[in-house]
């Protein structure tokens, strides 16, 4: 029988390990399929997921001439890709919304395009909101529901797509949930780590970043007095603690972040990971740590997957809704809440219930890798292929032959 041919559309290759962790989940369940994804100026996924792929600089987040430019050049392929595959799966992501105002046109247009040549197209684990306009309400009320299905990964998106009258809609949850653990210890790529229990943390570096939501200058300088407050806590809690920490620059720009960390804490006690490691390493790293402070969606993700407790700054609703969904809603410190107090203050309330933590990590990790697994198999079930079977009663994801 012929392969089906399958479109994975994303922010790819764009320097965000948790949008490469998220196409990682969805490429798994289409491993016997002639799959092609979308991919930025960040070339590296290409050794790490070796499907084919077809360059979409716009999708990166941002618009400069050069960018543009790109696009000019690659769209054509793109869209005789489309043309030519059998579905079209938008891979999660925070993609819908209308912050910026290309956006919604840019993935929206996409799928127009596939309708038009009758192509099945699917959202799937998708971040939806926000949407405050009365054009990008327009559009995705008039454009999702000609899609087959849009499964959403939060409450909020969820919510959201139900006041826009659409009913082809499911709550779901982010792709890079429904992945397989990995074995054999400690990363290949990255072996200069603490013998014993460490702490990950993870931060958004969108400061040095042209890939964000607001430019001005008051909330600029709110980021530098974020950087110095979240160092300066974070110095504390490892002396307080005595637990060494690992900084994981889940996107390229958090580095940044990282070795100010390593210059602020002294006795070589954290360790910033080079930006260069693989997705798959860092989520091995963050799975074997004993704890995560994080910010970084994907990076929590990687943590709850393994059952290891976190403790979310939040900075945008995305984290209230990961942490609320999981059943953790009581260690969430909110941006302007952060201080050395309220910070061990909440380690220490999780380290009287570490095991009822642990416990309620492990489950829901299991419910919403299981809620991925039924929504991915039923994109394969509506395109004529079998279910895949990745289950077994004693992992949360352990991979059993097709």
């Amino acid at each position: 029988m012929k392969k089906k041919r399958i479109l994975i559309l994303g922010s790819y290759g764009c320097g965000n390990r948790g949008d490469e962790a998220i196409l990682d989940s969805i490429v798994l369940y289409f491993r016997d399929c002639d799959i092609t994804a979308t991919c930025g100026k960040d070339r590296r996924i290409q050794g790490d997921i070796p499907i084919s792929y077809i360059d979409c600089r716009l999708a990166e987040g941002k618009v400069t001439f050069e960018i543009f430019l790109s696009f000019v050049k690659s769209v054509f392929k793109l869209f005789c890709k489309i043309m030519s595959v059998d579905a079209v799966i938008f891979g999660g992501g925070s993609s819908l919304h209308d912050l910026k105002g290309y956006n919604l046109p840019f993935w929206l247009g996409l799928q127009l395009w596939a309708n038009l040549f009758g192509k099945k197209t699917y959202y799937v684990g998708m971040g939806v909101g926000p949407i405050s306009t009365g054009f990008g309400k327009f559009l995705c009320k008039h454009f999702l529901r000609h899609a087959d299905k849009v499964f959403v990964r939060d409450q909020r998106g969820f919510d959201i797509c139900l006041s826009l009258g659409l009913r082809n809609i499911a709550l779901a949850n982010d792709a890079a949930f429904c992945k397989p653990r990995m074995t054999g210890g400690k990363p290949l790529d990255f072996s200069d780590l603490p013998t014993e229990p460490y702490i990950c943390i993870s931060a958004c570096a969108w400061g040095a970043s042209e890939n964000w939501w607001r430019t001005d200058s008051e909330y600029q300088k709110q980021l530098e007095d974020y950087y110095r407050q979240l160092i300066d806590c974070c110095t504390y809690f490892i002396q307080q603690t005595g637990k060494p920490a690992v900084f994981v620059p889940s996107f390229c720009h958090d580095e940044k972040i990282g070795r100010l960390l390593e210059e602020a804490i002294p006795n070589s006690m954290c360790t910033c990971l080079p930006v260069s490691l693989s997705f798959q390493d860092m989520s091995e790293i963050v799975g074997n740590s004993y704890l995560l402070i994080g910010m970084r969606m994907h990076t929590m993700i990687f943590a709850l997957r393994r059952g290891v407790p976190v403790i979310a700054i939040n900075y945008d609703e995305k984290v209230t809704q990961l942490m609320n969904m999981v059943g953790l809603p009581g260690y969430v410190l909110d941006m302007d809440e952060m201080s050395k107090e309220n910070l061990f203050s909440l380690y220490q309330l999780q380290e009287e219930h570490r095991d009822e933590v642990v416990r309620t990590v492990t489950e829901s990790a299991m419910r919403f890798a299981r809620t991925t697994d039924a929504c991915l198999n039923e994109i394969r079930e509506s395109i004529g292929l079998e279910p895949c079977r990745y289950f077994t009663e004693k992992e949360t994801c352990a991979i059993e032959p097709v």
